[in-house]
């Protein structure tokens, strides 16, 4: 079996995980379709716009692992913010890992993205990725005594799939019960060797990044950013979402983000589903 890095193209103009509950259904459907598909995850992370995992198989089951879980999460979109075929187009990038060294490299590449990208946060303490299942003992979280049809419905599946895990007290099948944690000990051999390739190496993020079509600068994250325009919907245009704007009135809130508060025209398109040309011409 051969090691890959495969990551989607983060989304031009749109949000995948806008909040907590989304976050908590896509980590659920990463667990599932893993399970389903036979992929063997060992480190991964969910951004707001896109992901990145490395994990040892094939091509043909990366394929299907991406397309099933852009399918569920799109199906979920879909039933909670009335978004139909949102991540059509996606673009898929599989790179194959060919060393150890590179190896290394790119799954502490693949941690830190969250702490890169300006996110509040340790590797250990991002909820949405596996940083926390290295190299340290793993206390059993608080698992819920609950039937498999009820972790189906908390999950928003009817997969088999779930019979193989417990939930936390948020209803998440945490990483540590299906990344294989055991291989990264025996990739790294010790924790300061972890630790090192996890904290280092920006040049490669930023050659990675370019490769990969994914660079980007990010002021502020976009949880912090979507709670701060629906405020300014609210105070200022008296709706409840942005998706109610006019885009004149969007206009007004695309200047008032770069300004205020340092947000990128990539950014802001993401946020607000304005076209980038369109933001880069505003003052």
């Amino acid at each position: 079996m051969k090691y890959y890095h495969f990551c989607t193209e983060g989304l031009r103009k749109g949000i995948i995980f806008r909040d907590e509950e989304d976050f908590i259904v896509g980590m659920n459907y990463v667990a599932i379709t893993a399970k389903e598909c036979g992929l063997v995850i060992l480190a991964f992370c969910l951004m707001s716009n896109h992901w990145h995992f490395i994990v040892r198989g094939n091509t043909i089951d990366i394929e299907r692992f991406n397309t099933l879980l852009k399918s569920r999460i799109s199906m979920w979109l879909h039933r909670k913010y009335s978004l139909s075929h949102f991540l059509k187009g996606q673009e898929l990038t599989i790179k194959e890992i060919d060393s150890l060294d590179y190896l290394r490299k790119v799954i502490g590449y693949v941690l830190r993205n969250p702490i890169v990208a300006g996110i509040n946060c340790t590797v250990e303490s991002y909820r949405w990725g596996s940083g926390k299942c290295y190299f340290h003992e793993n206390h059993p979280h608080d698992k819920q005594v609950i039937s498999d049809r009820s972790k189906g419905i908390l999950c928003k599946t009817n997969s088999s799939a779930i019979k193989s895990y417990g939930l936390d007290r948020y209803g998440m099948i945490t990483p540590d019960q299906y990344v294989d944690k055991e291989a990264v000990t025996d990739i790294f051999r010790t924790a300061k060797a972890f630790i090192y390739n996890v904290m280092s190496f920006k040049s490669f993020d930023m050659d990675l990044e370019l490769e990969n079509g994914l660079a980007q600068k990010i002021a502020i994250e976009d949880s912090k950013l979507i709670k701060i325009v629906e405020s300014l919907c609210s105070r200022d245009f008296k709706v409840r979402s942005v998706d109610l704007l006019p885009t004149r009135d969007k206009c007004i809130v695309a200047v008032k983000l770069r300004k205020d508060y340092g947000a990128s025209s990539k950014q802001i398109s993401r946020i607000l589903g304005l076209d980038q040309d369109v933001i880069e011409l505003l003052r």
